[in-house]
């Protein structure tokens, strides 16, 4: 009889053998330079499963909630209107975390196993100066999968922010942060990424732009974000991230990479 259960709920998910070996490995020091090897191969592996290769990733312990919060918290402020394409109980999460950091929060719903219509996204952002728009790229309590890319484009076309909350999704399902525009994207670790639980992910694209810093009600604020060229990230050490999720990257990305020769 087995020592454990199997588990078979949307995550945490059960962890490949090679996975749980690397997890099991003796602690480096966080000065080791093979430490800082596993951390920069970490960072370029996250880039190539959120597609955004001049993107920059950044890992923390946490929970995917700590993530979500982590991508809007740094893009949000008081005052600012937010849009939330709302496909179930984590996108009303994400509009209460927003409601907590002061924005007025416009939900944008469909009954519960629909996702909202493109038309009826595009009248909430075009409503009034919207400074971001949320998407739940698959909502865990309904497996409804929005229409990411079709959201960024409104987004963009409107002047404002996307941030996408990929927890469920990222790693399997498909998503191109660069080609489709996405400011910000959020996932963890122990859904399709594969690892256990406790390494939240967040990718910030180089469609970032920068906001004018201006109170609520400031003509130059409510025009929207202001729109810059900005030089790629640099991350000369790249040493931001536990060694245990290379394992796991490295299959996410073969499987992406069986894909694409399929395709071919």
């Amino acid at each position: 009889m087995t020592e454990r259960s199997l588990l078979m709920i949307p995550g945490p998910i059960e962890v490949e053998p090679e996975v749980l070996r690397a997890v099991g490995r003796a602690a480096p020091s966080h000065m080791d330079p093979d430490f800082a090897r596993a951390f920069g191969r970490a960072l370029s592996r996250m880039r190539e499963v959120f597609v955004a290769p001049t993107g920059q990733p950044f890992v923390v312990a946490g929970s995917g909630t700590l993530a979500m919060e982590l991508a809007v918290a740094n893009v949000i402020e008081p005052g600012d209107r937010a849009v939330v394409v709302n496909t179930g109980y984590f996108s009303d999460r994400m509009g209460a975390i927003l409601e907590r950091l002061g924005a007025r929060v416009e939900h944008v719903g469909a009954p519960v196993g629909g996702a909202p219509d493109l038309a009826e996204v595009e009248r909430a952002v075009a409503a009034e100066p919207t400074k971001l728009v949320t998407i739940t790229h698959v909502d865990t309590s309904t497996g409804v999968l929005a229409d990411v890319e079709g959201c960024a484009r409104i987004a963009r076309a409107h002047g404002a922010l996307s941030a996408v909350d990929g927890v469920c999704a990222t790693g399997g399902e498909r998503f191109l942060q660069d080609a489709w525009g996405v400011d910000v994207c959020s996932t963890a670790s122990q859904k399709a990424i594969g690892v256990p639980h406790s390494a939240p992910f967040v990718g910030v694209s180089l469609f970032l732009r920068p906001m004018k810093k201006c109170k609520a009600g400031d003509p130059a604020r409510d025009s929207g974000p202001t729109r810059a060229t900005l030089e790629p990230p640099r991350c000369p050490d790249e040493t931001t991230l536990l060694p245990r999720p290379l394992a796991s990257l490295d299959r996410v990305r073969a499987r992406r990479l069986g894909r694409r020769a399929r395709r071919l």
